[in-house]
């Protein structure tokens, strides 16, 4: 029968394969009932067959009920009378008097916190945690001048858990530098175990005495009384090396006992052994008085699970806590939350095969002020599950056989593979991996490989160090490296640092061949034919002969920064500077630590590098085309709280949209800059009269405003527009050209207006006839710079829908001064929140009147080819200074006012002057390439 639905059974790994296995009684016969049998819908093939009972005696079981006696046997286990020898070990709390915790201050500043309030309800529970504090002797009655606050924590059982908060004690306390072990290093001992152990020390912390002098430090207050811990607590800065330093102390000899902090592991390869190796520990334990907390502890077994990995048969893999943990993470929401994830995730790197290539989109998405999660963050996610999901464990490395290290690389993320050869098989017993950092990403592929190579051997480098081992890559040219003996610079330093390993061998696994002559082809610059310099020594070869050689007719500067002497070609005539220069930044317009990087391959002059910058920095087209990385951004100016409704309002048009059935296509948008009350309406046609119309009516209904922000859109600008802000006694206040936070309010308002509606409309053609409702919703809904609704704040009351008048509910007006202190105070701090924020990233130019500039052209790249097109316009000439803006002029005299955040200075010949001096002679250029300007 296929349904196994209910029969015993299990799943279980053999030789690496997931299989179920069936539970059986060893029984010749198994019986199923009729009931069972119809259910399971099969055919039954009657036969005569003697069933006989383990007593021997034949029944007749057809059709008859049988009531067998059965027995419950229990089968001690095979250390109990180990642990019935040791009893006294699990009985109440020990104290060591190997040593005692000491607290050593870096000054005399004394700690004393208020007293703060805790729940009345949680006073009796703590009062009863403290007397039993008291009554086991591990705090005491103080009279101490430092004074912590506690931190009541309760726990998932529902109890309350003292605990203190020391961090400004810990802030003028010394450090310990006892060293903790790596658990990479403990894991490794565990390899060829088989039978543990887990002890538990019961709440080991308060088995450590403090020192006399240093139970006053510890001192805390409840009920107007004042207590100190005669024992060590939790919390302070050095506890754990005292206890790690414990351990040490009375295991450290043991070679069969592991210990992290608290959590001891003793292991051996046969039971026998085992119950020595118990002995000889509980023997210690008795001695030092130390106590065992039976219910944590876990005797005699050959799985265990031990600093967050299940450890059996020499094997490692994730604990099925952990797994069940990170399987059933919900996908994160905040950055936060991915951090979290990557954190819990990261602990088993080097268990799952290329992690950093499976985690950089979220680790990018973290990172990234707004925190945004995409297609390729849930990509990644799901990625990193499925790994999770399928990992069955790795055997931990085996010291006493050979290594073997596979590497790869890609443009952002390099991994590794450590492996064995067990049973004629090449087996992985570990992995890394890790992103490049900003420089390595700009190496070129064979760099990029001989790095992963590298960091590679860095990481594994207490296994490969002083021993032989193979290397395995997908790059066929780095078998070059260990055959290559006047390599110089970067790759130079590579090579030795490679000489301190005993690599045998690189090997060529199957991949893509990357020839180094093809690599180098593709960085080889356009070829110079540079004249031969005189023999004849100058006055720089004279100051410096030492660093000169002459050879093949030329003189060459000797570079010795690199593990291996190079020669560089000096280049003396400032002439054929300038074609260098030239040919390299004309290769591409790189940026400039590729130019230098080429120069500095072939050619050598006094100060070669200030040339090479002052050429990027004068390109015309490097500075039109390239994006500006470090892009101007002026501190954040705040405007001002607005303390009165409908003084100020913000007026936009959102659109275009669908077409709808009543021929609408925009939307004009209209939002007090106070209560952020929304009002709009649909139209066909967002032109100047039907601006002016639907403003009038409105005006009518609400009151006329003093204020309206609004951009520079061509109905906005109408001399119609100016005409009636005029004749109303209306400030128009427009925004800078492509800085739409001047009037930030209304465009965020239409972004969440176009969400609602795009997520709300069932029929698109018909948007316009929830319009109404959708701002209403914005209005009731509470706004999160003011903490209020803008009906509330516009009306005095919040506002009443059908569903508080079907089931009653009634609202109470709120007192106008009341609303008005709440908004202000509200609007004020998260304006600061925002500024501080913001200013974080602000980078400031000076630009003055006078200067040439180039303006971002926001509008340019909104085209569908942006990519190919310019970035930055002019140069422009600034004519005047407003705060934040700037009044630029072109070549025929027309101005515009600009927000600094998109202007930069312009360096370089002028297009102005290049115009205006066609026909001249041409200006005269330095060594360097920089054109020499005229104050005009």
């Amino acid at each position: 029968m296929n349904n196994i639905s209910d029969v015993p059974s299990d799943e279980e790994t053999v030789l690496d394969t997931r299989c179920v296995g069936l539970y059986d009684t060893g029984a010749s016969l198994s019986a199923i009932s009729k009931e069972k049998l119809a259910q399971l819908r099969t055919t039954c093939k009657y036969t005569r067959y003697p069933v006989s009972m383990a007593d021997g005696s034949r029944v007749n079981c057809s059709g008859r009920k049988l009531n067998v006696p059965g027995h419950v046997g229990k089968f001690g286990g095979v250390l109990d009378d180990l642990l019935d020898k040791y009893e006294v070990l699990f009985q109440g709390l020990g104290q060591t008097k190997r040593l005692h915790h000491e607290i050593r201050l870096l000054n005399n500043k004394v700690v004393r916190h208020k007293f703060q309030d805790i729940p009345v309800h949680w006073h009796k529970e703590l009062n009863t945690h403290i007397q039993e504090l008291l009554q086991a002797g591990i705090i005491e009655l103080s009279h101490s001048e430092f004074r912590s606050r506690i931190v009541p924590i309760k726990k998932k059982d529902g109890a309350i858990r003292l605990a203190v908060d020391y961090r400004d004690l810990n802030a003028i306390s010394q450090t310990d530098a006892f060293p903790m072990p790596r658990i990479r290093d403990i894991v490794l001992k565990l390899a060829k175990s088989k039978i543990f152990s887990k002890i538990d020390l019961k709440k080991g912390y308060y088995q450590i005495p403090m020192h006399p002098d240093s139970k006053k430090y510890t001192a805390f207050a409840f009920g107007h009384k004042l207590y100190q811990f005669r024992f060590m607590p939790f919390g302070l800065v050095s506890a754990p090396q005292t206890f790690q330093r414990l351990m040490d102390a009375i295991f450290g000899n043991l070679d069969f006992v592991e210990c992290y902090l608290d959590d001891v592991i003793i292991h051996s390869q046969t039971m026998e052994e085992h119950r020595r190796h118990l002995a000889q520990v509980f023997d210690i334990l008795r001695v030092e008085n130390l106590r065992l907390n039976r219910e944590k502890c876990q005797f005699g077994t050959s799985e265990v699970e031990y600093l967050g990995l299940t450890i059996t048969g020499g094997r490692r893999s994730i604990t099925s806590g952990n797994k069940t943990k990170l399987l059933k993470f919900p996908s994160p929401s905040t950055s936060r939350e991915a951090k979290t994830f990557i954190c819990l995730a990261s602990y088993y790197r080097d268990l799952i095969s290329n992690f950093a290539a499976l985690a950089k989109p979220i680790y990018d998405a973290a990172n990234t002020d707004p925190f945004i999660w995409g297609d390729d963050q849930t990509t990644a996610f799901s990625k990193i599950k499925d790994s999770i999901r399928t990992h069955s464990g790795l055997l931990i490395p085996d010291v006493s056989k050979q290594f073997i290290v596979t590497t790869d690389a890609s443009d952002t993320t390099m991994g590794g593979t450590l492996s064995q050869v067990l049973n004629g098989v090449k087996t992985p017993v570990d992995f890394f991996s890790r992103n490049f950092n900003k420089t390595q990403r700009r190496y070129s592929t064979y760099e990029k490989e001989a790095t992963a190579i590298l960091e590679a051997l860095r990481h594994w480098r207490h296994f490969l160090l002083g021993r032989p081992f193979r290397i395995e890559t997908d790059h066929k040219p780095l078998k070059w490296l260990l055959s290559k003996k006047d390599c110089s610079g970067k790759l130079g330093r590579m090579v030795l640092k490679l000489q301190e390993y005993q690599i045998e061998n690189i090997d060529h696994i199957r991949g893509q061949d990357n020839v180094l002559a093809d690599t180098l082809s593709r960085i080889q610059l356009n070829m110079i034919t540079v004249p031969a310099p005189p023999l004849d020594e100058d006055e720089v070869i004279r100051q410096d002969k030492q660093n000169f050689t002459k050879k093949n007719e030329r003189w060459f500067y000797v570079d010795k920064n690199g593990p291996v002497e190079s020669y560089r070609l000096y280049i003396r005539n400032p002439e054929e500077q300038r074609t260098i220069l030239k040919a390299v930044h004309d290769n591409g317009h790189l940026g400039l630590f590729k130019n230098q990087e080429e120069i500095r391959k072939r050619f050598w002059w006094p100060n070669w590098k200030k040339d090479v910058k002052a050429v990027l920095e004068n390109c015309v087209l490097c500075q039109k085309f390239k994006d500006n990385i470090e892009k101007t951004r002026l501190p954040l100016t705040a405007t001002p709280v607005e303390e009165s409704n409908w003084r100020k309002v913000g007026l936009d048009i959102c659109g275009p949209f669908q077409k709808s059935q009543k021929n609408n296509k925009y939307i004009i948008m209209l939002q007090d800059y106070a209560s952020k009350f929304l009002t709009g309406t649909a139209v066909p046609v967002a032109n100047t009269n039907a601006i002016l119309q639907w403003l009038t009516d409105t005006f009518l209904v609400f009151g006329w405003p003093r204020v309206i922000v609004c951009d520079r859109g061509s109905q906005f600008e109408s001399r119609q527009f100016k005409n009636f802000a005029k004749e109303n006694n209306i400030q128009l206040v427009y925004a800078t050209v492509g800085h739409h936070q001047t009037n930030g309010l209304i465009e965020r308002a239409n972004r969440t207006i176009e969400s609602m509606i795009r997520t709300t409309a069932v029929d698109k053609t018909n948007w316009d006839t929830i319009l109404n409702k959708m701002i209403s919703a914005y209005n009731a809904s509470v706004h999160h710079s003011t903490k209020l609704a803008p009906f509330k704040t516009m009306f005095g009351h919040d506002m009443v829908t059908p569903l508080d008048l079907q089931f009653g509910i009634e609202f109470r007006d709120t007192n106008w001064d009341t609303l008005k202190i709440a908004r202000i105070e509200a609007t004020s701090q998260m304006q600061n929140r925002q500024k501080e924020q913001y200013d974080k990233r602000a980078k400031q130019e000076e630009i003055a009147v006078g200067d040439l500039v180039l303006w971002h052209q926001v509008d340019q790249t909104a085209r569908s080819s942006k990519k190919l097109n310019q970035r930055w316009r002019g140069p422009y000439k600034v004519v005047a200074r407003e705060a934040t803006n700037c009044k630029i002029t072109d070549r025929r005299g027309t101005c515009r006012v600009i927000h600094q955040n998109h202007l930069k200075l312009f360096k370089g010949p002028s297009e102005l002057d290049v115009i205006r001096n066609r026909g001249r002679p041409a200006r005269s250029a330095d060594p360097a390439g920089e054109v020499q300007h005229r104050e005009r």
